[in-house]
């Protein structure tokens, strides 16, 4: 389902939250074999990218170390 503009206006409100045009229309949309083609792509496209940010994330912030009492 493509929603309507209005739908769209709609959407991105959530309580006292304001959300992006992505964000609502996927909201929306909920499946993702009737997305769109082109915004498809640029989910999985966006998911890689966080995937990456987070591995490199998680290497450039260790784990605090347990001090040892003598």
């Amino acid at each position: 389902m493509i929603p309507t503009r209005e739908q769209l206006e709609d959407g991105r409100h959530c309580g006292f939250r304001t959300y992006g045009y992505f964000w609502s229309f996927c909201e929306l949309n909920r499946s993702c074999e009737e997305c769109d083609k082109t915004i498809r792509i640029g989910c999985v496209m966006k998911r890689k990218i966080e995937e990456f940010q987070t591995k490199r994330i998680l290497r450039i912030c260790k784990p605090a170390q347990l001090k040892e009492e003598t």
